[in-house]
């Protein structure tokens, strides 16, 4: 994987991002119910895939990847496994450390989980770009469990 040029370029809304527990039970899709995508859901439909292919739990599991988007699996003896990289981004996007640490106000450590995610990409020779607002969490969330 090269990080001197660029092969592909996408955009993150942070207002569709699905990360860490905002939306706990459904962290681990590409894209959940509400139409809320990880970052390699929303990489995968910038680059082509139909949103209905999404619904599955890794890149490993859509049906005909796309070229640019076959290095997100690997070929095996017994079939296609995340490759090592896609792995990283979906520890980055989900891992529940940045979660904590944002406690409700994720501009801190939002930021390091989007550096992290830039870079991870970056090695892929994409580009990504973040915009737009998270969305707000709602109050039963806020709390803290007793």
């Amino acid at each position: 994987m090269s990080e001197s040029k660029p092969t592909h370029e996408f955009v993150i809304d942070r207002a569709i991002w699905n990360r860490g527990d905002y939306f706990p039970r459904e962290t681990r899709q590409l894209v959940n119910k509400h139409g809320h995508m990880c970052c390699l859901g929303i990489y995968l439909r910038s680059c082509g895939v139909p949103r209905r292919a999404l619904h599955v739990g890794t890149p490993m599991r859509v049906r005909d990847l796309p070229a640019k988007a076959l290095w997100l699996i690997d070929q095996t003896g017994v079939g296609p496994v995340d490759s090592s990289h896609a792995s990283l981004l979906m520890e980055a996007n989900d891992f529940a450390f940045y979660a904590l640490l944002e406690g409700g106000d994720n501009r801190r450590s939002g930021w390091e989980r989007e550096r992290r995610i830039k870079q991870l990409f970056a090695k892929a020779g994409v580009t990504v770009r973040f915009v737009g607002r998270s969305p707000r969490r709602s109050p039963q969330r806020r709390r803290t469990r007793r």
